[in-house]
């Protein structure tokens, strides 16, 4: 069974970045550019950890997450921060709406790929069968 990643990123170059990555380790890769596309995927199809920003157009991250807790099947989906904010900023809040990890941004390859194993493979799932 392959994982499938939602990675909702405002910028493109980060969000291609991610994609590219996460492709390339197995993973299966869908990507949103604002709150709203990243709520119509999570409807349409559930994924196994959504990669969020909190700085989106037309709906934050914030109001995302708070989005995913109204959808039933959807609020236990981890979700891993991804800003340039430090965690210290808006922690207490984060982890309060369900926040899983935090990944603070600029990250590097390693950096995403380890937040993404620590959080998948303890939930007995791998990127590849």
């Amino acid at each position: 069974m392959v994982n499938q990643i939602l990675v909702v990123e405002d910028n493109r170059e980060m969000r291609t970045f991610c994609e590219l990555l996460l492709s390339s380790e197995g993973y299966e890769v869908a990507t949103a550019e604002d709150g709203i596309q990243a709520i119509q995927s999570v409807r349409h199809e559930r994924p196994d950890l959504i990669l969020l920003d909190l700085c989106l157009p037309h709906m934050s991250g914030w109001e995302v997450m708070k989005g995913l807790q109204t959808l039933a099947a959807q609020a236990e989906i981890p979700v891993v921060i991804m800003s340039a904010l430090s965690s210290t900023d808006f922690g207490p809040a984060a982890w309060a709406m369900g926040c899983t990890m935090y990944l603070q941004k600029p990250f590097d390859a390693a950096d995403l790929l380890l937040v993404v194993n620590r959080v998948l493979r303890p939930r007995g799932r791998c990127a590849t069968a």
